[in-house]
């Protein structure tokens, strides 16, 4: 074969289609995989299955980087997924030695799982990928909140019962409890929700503007800040009502004077209004669907969660607890804690007695200062990075604003409940790490010329149409 008249080594345009075939045709695996974890997160009859697409698309990764001899990852981000990896690994021994009980099962998702998703975030460093997997998200998030609130309704009896709610309802993972003013809900992807509703809001807000270049129809986002926020409210989970409120504050805040923004105020201020009246309507709703609710149960159950002087067995007294026996016996081992593992003296659960709710107190106990602080400049490097990329304005910002956003509302969740210490529950900080790679990347390339990174993304944009 030739290319502008010079011969081509066979086995550089062989690897070339090689490479080709792999950058396109095996990520629709990596796709559904998306779609399973963002909607069936935390659902035992599908985590074989989840490891199994998951063993797959890093045998199809890793023969990509063999193929064509780069990692497909920046520099930094690949120093701090080696450093990361290593500093868990360190953990993990270290509570192994002291007889830790989970030190080798916190070691999967503190080491092993980790480097998976940085060779995925290499191998599938490509625009179209990326950008599909923001339609692959709204998708989820509607289908988490029309599931959720079929299952809401067909459950208090407000509507017949439907078949297809029984196709998608898995042993342990669904339940509704009527309660004096309030109803208790766990459904389907509630767990996701912490990141979709408010990148979904961010997304609704900057489609207004076609330069942002959002791949997703606005009707699509409106139907799902609709139905993932009444879904919330259906929930009455305390850390989703926060994150209810703090997103769309965020994200009003981000386009109203986030750095390479656009957005005209007329189109804030009228889905300002209107995502008011919807939750007017929302409330309405439910007190409809359902007479005993009271907006003042509500709110009592969301401050009783924060009083940490309850005694008994309610959410708060146990917390309190945690933070207590957790606290007072890090001070004893301040600086590398107990290893990954450990079990404090109160335990919260016989089957994972090393898990615990305030997921970063239990991180201060088993990793002492030098874990905390380690990974939390790995969050601020990463956010930081985030930030410059979507400074850029464009595409750039109109596929990281999104995801840093929802990156945050699930670390505030995480705060509460350990929703990040599983392996189907990492996409949330490694989508962003995706995002920034490959930005921070085609930022390099183009550095020296006068192309900037939304340019770049136009230009991609015309390959892959």
């Amino acid at each position: 074969m030739t290319r502008h008249g010079a011969p081509v080594p066979e086995r550089h345009w062989q690897a070339g289609i090689v490479s080709a075939w792999l950058a396109r045709v095996p990520w629709v695996g990596g796709y559904l995989l998306f779609f399973l974890m963002l909607a069936f997160p935390m659902v035992r009859p599908l985590l074989w299955p989840k490891a199994g697409l998951f063993a797959v698309l890093l045998a199809l990764g890793s023969l990509k980087i063999l193929v064509t001899g780069t990692t497909g990852l920046h520099r930094c981000v690949l120093v701090w997924s080696v450093f990361l990896a290593a500093l868990g690994l360190g953990f993990t021994l270290y509570g192994a030695v002291t007889g830790a009980p989970g030190a080798f099962k916190e070691g999967e998702v503190f080491v092993v799982w980790p480097l998976v998703y940085t060779v995925l975030v290499g191998a599938g460093c490509d625009y179209q990928a990326l950008h599909r997997l923001y339609g692959i998200a709204v998708a989820a998030t509607n289908f988490i909140g029309l599931y959720g609130i079929a299952y809401a309704l067909s459950g208090i009896g407000a509507m017949p019962h439907l078949a297809f709610v029984d196709w998608f309802s898995f042993a342990g993972s669904q339940a509704i409890g009527l309660h004096r003013g309030f109803i208790g809900l766990m459904s389907t992807g509630l767990n996701s929700l912490p990141f979709l509703f408010p990148m979904a809001v961010v997304l609704l807000l900057l489609s207004y503007e076609p330069a942002n270049g959002i791949p997703v129809s606005r009707k699509w986002l409106w139907l799902a800040v609709i139905t993932a926020g009444t879904l919330i409210l259906f929930s009455a989970r305390r850390a989703l009502f926060v994150i209810a409120v703090l997103g769309p504050v965020a994200a009003l805040m981000i386009t109203a004077y986030g750095r390479g923004v656009r957005i005209r105020p007329a189109y804030l201020l009228r889905t300002a209004v209107i995502g008011m009246l919807i939750v007017v309507v929302a409330f309405h709703f439910l007190a409809w669907v359902y007479p005993d609710f009271s907006l003042g149960h509500v709110w009592r159950r969301f401050v009783a969660g924060f009083n940490f002087n309850a005694s008994g067995t309610s959410d708060s007294a146990l917390r309190a607890r945690q933070f207590v026996d957790l606290g007072r016996a890090w001070l004893k081992h301040p600086f590398f804690g107990y290893g990954l593992g450990a079990v404090g003296s109160f335990v919260r659960s016989k089957t994972v007695p090393w898990s615990y709710e305030l997921s970063y107190v239990a991180l201060l106990f088993h990793t002492g200062i030098v874990g905390v602080v380690s990974y939390s400049a790995a969050v601020f490097w990463l956010s930081r990075r985030a930030l410059k990329v979507a400074a850029h304005g464009g595409t750039a910002g109109g596929m990281t604003w999104p995801v840093l956003v929802g990156m945050y509302g699930m670390l505030i969740a995480n705060a509460t409940n350990p929703y990040l210490e599983r392996f189907d529950g990492l996409w949330a900080i490694f989508w962003l790490v995706a995002v920034v790679n490959f930005w921070t990347l085609e930022d390099a390339r183009f550095r020296r010329s006068d192309r900037t990174p939304w340019a770049v993304a136009t230009r991609l944009e015309r390959q892959g149409s």
